[in-house]
């Protein structure tokens, strides 16, 4: 199916589209931002570096005086993770209305006014699909931190886990549900077993909303927090939807403590919209702040768009500006049965390069 350019007319190019689109992208994104994609660097790639990843642990240097041989280390392995790399796809339909008016604009049947106004649809039509090509990557990258990825849609059936020391996924003895768990003990014990096993100094627990509320309830919790400077002297002279809890329980554990509640959206092929947690419930992460957006920790892997490759390929006249990592948007057409397609897409996947960067409690 041919990208579609309207004849003596420059509403549908591609390469227009992506310059518009760009423009407002981050804008966008600071109005509505998505945690795991916003502290995760994306990284270009070439398809090697995505089906395959360099692991190991890094040595420190050796001291060499002038003219002595250094000695030189195997450490490192090549790690195989996937055969595929995933394509990430959104499509919106024009309708037939759009498609009446943008032949009526393509044969200069327009003006000023319908110029901002086609723009501002472009703007909103290319930013959702960007959008929710992001929305996927943010959710990757969530699965990721958490080490379990679970994916069955439309016939792709995906389980993957990315490394992490199965030491540091942990189940506690009482679930957090039952108000005799210990949620403040078993986080100290699990932050100071990964520092002193692995060198990890976790300082941020992501969890939800509604496990804090069952850390509150716990017995553990009402009585420690008496002993805050400044606290209730008594177990119930609080409420539990207080914020300040959140403060007092990051004092008691020595974290920044933050709620992760978002949901993405997901549609059936009969038409049918789910909303999914791009946290569970029950799962509690650990991590650094000192990882964020560092390469040498995590990363999404971002390959060069397929669409973008083959266009010259075909013939088609709208190069899209040429070979281009995504996430990029671009139109589709075919003209029997008459049909507009704008396209959302990415290709690429997220990458652990350090198994131990965060560790997970399953709670519940």
């Amino acid at each position: 199916m041919p990208n579609v350019t309207l004849s003596n007319s420059q509403f549908l190019s591609n390469t227009r589209m992506t310059a518009i689109i760009r423009e407002v992208e981050d804008n966008y994104q600071r109005g509505l931002p998505l945690t795991y994609l916003d502290r995760t660097p994306t990284v270009d790639a070439d398809d090697d570096e995505i089906t395959g990843s360099y692991t190991g642990k890094v040595l420190a240097a050796d001291v060499i005086m002038d003219d002595q041989a250094a000695v030189v280390y195997d450490t490192g392995q090549f790690e195989f993770v996937t055969n595929k790399i995933t394509n990430l796809k959104l499509g919106h339909r024009v309708s037939q209305s759009k498609m009446n008016m943008l032949r009526q604009m393509s044969r200069g049947n327009i003006g000023r006014d319908e110029v901002g106004l086609f723009d501002r649809w472009l703007v909103t039509t290319g930013t959702t699909l960007r959008r929710g090509v992001d929305e996927r990557k943010n959710a990757l990258i969530a699965a990721m931190n958490l080490d379990l990825l679970t994916y069955d849609r439309f016939g792709i059936k995906l389980a993957v886990n990315w490394g992490m020391p199965a030491n540091l996924k942990v189940t506690p003895t009482t679930p957090w549900t039952n108000p005799a768990a210990t949620p403040i003990t078993d986080i100290l014990t699990q932050k100071r077993f990964a520092q002193v096993t692995y060198g990890e100094n976790y300082n941020r627990l992501t969890l939800s909303w509604e496990d804090m509320q069952l850390v509150i309830a716990t017995t553990e919790f009402k009585n420690l927090i008496v002993g805050l400077i400044g606290q209730p002297v008594t177990a119930t002279a609080y409420s539990a939807l207080d914020d300040k809890n959140q403060g007092w329980f990051a004092q008691l554990i020595g974290m920044r403590v933050e709620f992760e509640d978002k949901q993405f959206n997901e549609q059936s092929t009969a038409g049918v919209t789910t909303s999914t947690r791009v946290q569970p419930l029950g799962k509690v992460l650990m991590s650094s702040t000192s990882d964020d957006n560092n390469p040498a920790a995590m990363d999404f892997g971002n390959a060069m768009v397929n669409e973008a490759q083959v266009n010259e390929v075909v013939g088609i006249t709208d190069t899209m500006g040429g070979e281009q990592y995504g996430p990029l948007s671009y139109w589709e057409g075919t003209l029997n049965p008459p049909n507009l397609v704008a396209w959302g897409v990415a290709r690429g996947f997220p990458r652990k390069h350090r198994k131990s960067a965060t560790s997970v409690l399953t709670v519940r």
